[in-house]
């Protein structure tokens, strides 16, 4: 059995992006309960659901996911060259007619939890 450091992995990716939890100075973020274990590339991959804080939702909790390589303790970047996927950064609407969100996760501004992951997986 191994151990990482994926609190510290976390606040360095979320740091600019969620505000700043005002008890121990760390950006709000953290690694929930989902994860799956993958490997990419030869190297033993952890995709981590990561709730965070939401700016544009006035802070609301919404959901990411990070790619952690644990043979170099590296996050994996997205195609887009960015440290995290964003759910409502990538498939969000706030738009509330129905037919935006066909192919979009609905997100409003009411409510601290948008959604919740139970599940993720690699295809």
């Amino acid at each position: 059995y191994e151990s990482y450091d994926v609190m510290n992995t976390v606040f360095n990716v979320m740091e600019n992006t969620t505000d700043i939890d005002k008890n121990t100075g760390t950006p709000f973020a953290y690694a929930n309960h989902v994860f799956d274990m993958v490997e990419i590339d030869n190297s033993v991959v952890a995709m981590l659901a990561i709730t965070y804080h939401e700016p544009a939702l006035d802070f609301s909790e919404v959901e990411a996911v990070i790619f952690y390589d644990t043979t170099t303790s590296n996050v994996i970047q997205t195609k887009d060259g960015e440290k995290y996927f964003s759910f409502y950064q990538h498939l969000g609407t706030l738009s509330t007619d129905p037919s935006d969100s066909i192919y979009k996760l609905m997100f409003t501004y009411d409510g601290p939890e948008q959604f919740h992951m139970n599940g993720i997986t690699r295809f």
